[in-house]
């Protein structure tokens, strides 16, 4: 997960899907998690990675999570 500098994550009710990308901007992995996952998954990136979301009702939600998990 090194590689990781960026990802995109599209918010649902039960499911998220989290796409990555290298500092060069290409994709290198694709993925679905549910909400026990997504926590673990973002505890797993590296420390300033940039987390990118859309605006919605949990958006604040995901980014006070990501932001304690040291991403920006």
């Amino acid at each position: 997960m090194n590689e990781i500098k960026r990802i995109g994550m599209d918010l649902g009710k039960r499911v998220f899907h989290v796409t990555a990308a290298d500092a060069k901007g290409r994709i290198v992995e694709r993925k679905r998690l549910r909400r026990a996952g997504l926590q673990s998954y973002l505890a797993k990136l590296p420390v300033g990675c940039e987390v990118a979301m859309e605006a919605c009702g949990s958006a604040h939600q995901r980014c006070r999570l990501a932001s304690r998990l040291g991403t920006k």
